[in-house]
């Protein structure tokens, strides 16, 4: 009987009901554990386009093992295979954004290879 109403509608329960998913801490939930940490951890820092990266990774590996002409073309192309995953991920995102900020200035060749909006931004004359 009573026990229904406090649950409330569809298994939820109302604000303030005393049953809190805090537990003393301040401002942090805990859900999901160590697994769901890692799991977050992993979809932050490997954001990643996993469909073109694939397809870029193996025909790099594909142009590096039938289309390498000498030593050093086919050691290039293998190893760029796993390069394509290597620089999606944020940290290296991070310190290629930090890179060219404190270029600077760069040749245009370099700033056409930024996104618009980052283009913009290291084009700006401060100056006047």
């Amino acid at each position: 009987g009573g026990g229904d109403a406090e649950k409330g509608i569809y298994g939820l329960t109302p604000q303030g009901s005393g049953t809190s998913a805090r537990s003393g801490h301040k401002g942090r939930t805990l859900k999901g554990g160590a697994t769901m940490n890692v799991k977050r951890a992993l979809q932050r820092n490997l954001n990643v386009n996993w469909a073109d990266t694939t397809r870029n990774s193996l025909l790099f590996l594909f142009f590096g093992y039938f289309g390498g002409r000498n030593s050093f073309s086919r050691t290039f192309l293998l190893l760029s295979s796993p390069l394509c995953f290597f620089i999606q991920t944020r940290p290296v995102k991070v310190a290629m954004k930090q890179l060219f900020y404190t270029i600077g200035e760069p040749p245009g060749i370099f700033l056409s290879l930024l996104p618009a909006p980052q283009q913009a931004i290291m084009s700006l004359d401060y100056g006047g």
